[in-house]
């Protein structure tokens, strides 16, 4: 996801690449996320997605599309294979979701101000900010920084996470 700021016409706008297992770029994807994403050149790219029809009373769903109400669905299957860090078990998220807004709105506004202090005790103590359990940083060439996915998230699910020791969120 490309930055973007108050006055940049970057808005909304995704650039990324699929690379093989030497760390050659195979594919170039480009797009925003809300009109269409492609792949290839710009000159010959092809689109590979572009919004659904919205769902019969979306409204009811916050404007949700089929895709993020779906992907939001919290199952007991899922429950029970889920880190306690993955955001579907965010308590304002489950608010919101439920119809309560002000409670998910007061509950935001908590997690929040939590999310604040641990930054500030991380730099009081001059604690590094967490780093990332399955993915890796990685600076390109160009010093550009980026990230890498690691290759172990499915097994350490798998195991049930043992031995992972996650930073309580919420």
């Amino acid at each position: 996801f490309e930055k973007a700021s108050y006055w940049s016409n970057k808005k909304h706008e995704v650039n990324g690449v699929l690379v093989n297992a030497n760390g050659d770029v195979i594919e170039r994807l480009f797009g925003k996320w809300n009109e269409s994403l492609h792949s290839g050149s710009a000159s010959g790219a092809k689109c590979i997605w572009r919004p659904g029809a919205m769902p019969q009373d979306y409204e009811l769903y916050y404007g949700f599309s089929r895709l993020a109400i779906e992907m939001n669905e919290l199952t007991p299957e899922l429950r029970k294979v889920l880190p306690p860090t993955d955001t579907r078990f965010r308590p304002d998220q489950r608010l919101l979701e439920e119809g309560d807004i002000q409670r998910a709105e007061s509950v935001k506004l908590q997690l929040e101000q939590q999310q604040r202090e641990r930054r500030k005790d991380r730099e009081q103590n001059a604690q590094s900010d967490s780093n990332p359990l399955w993915f890796r940083k990685e600076i390109t060439s160009s010093g550009e920084e980026t990230y890498r996915y690691g290759d172990n998230y499915w097994e350490t699910r798998d195991s049930g996470f043992d031995g992972i020791d996650f930073e309580k969120l919420w």
